[in-house]
């Protein structure tokens, strides 16, 4: 996605763990002593789009069309508390 433009990185520690992400075997693993949580998150997320897409292409149609929207407006994050 990224060699193809249809995801843009601005994230360092994601680009650094990149950098890091090496096969070993069969796979790929971060480097000894680097860790690969934002590839593995990311990695779920566009597994989880692509499931969503063959269950209901209408989903799929909102992700791909809220980036071509350019008043576009994320929402706001949530922020959980366990202070009552």
């Amino acid at each position: 996605m990224i060699e193809n433009d249809k995801m843009i990185v601005h994230s360092k520690p994601f680009l650094s763990e990149l950098k890091n992400y090496v096969a070993t075997g069969s796979s790929y693993n971060a480097k000894l002593g680097q860790t690969d949580d934002l590839i593995s998150a990311t990695l779920l997320a566009i597994r989880m789009m692509a499931v969503l897409k063959d269950w209901d292409p209408r989903i799929y149609n909102t992700f791909t069309q809220a980036e071509q929207i350019d008043d576009y407006e994320a929402p706001m994050p949530i922020f959980i508390s366990s202070n009552y």
